[in-house]
């Protein structure tokens, strides 16, 4: 049994986060590519993708329609 619980398809608030481990561990094995954006301890951005600059750019401005998309 694991200890991670899905979270789904939930949108996170403003008020409301959850450990980047976490979110990491729930991907794990599920995807096809994908881009981390976030901030290391120091503050400093931390920015890694499974693929090249041009997809990386693509998937981020799909998400980026998403976010906005789910603000509706």
């Amino acid at each position: 049994m694991t200890n991670v619980v899905s979270m789904g398809d939930r949108v996170v608030g403003d008020a409301f986060s959850i450990s980047p481990d976490r979110v990491l561990q729930e991907a794990a094995g599920k995807l096809l590519s994908c881009v981390i954006v976030g901030m290391d301890e120091d503050g400093a951005l931390y920015v890694a993708s499974s693929e090249g600059r041009a997809n990386a750019a693509f998937l981020m401005q799909r998400g980026i329609a998403d976010l906005i998309q789910s603000l509706d």
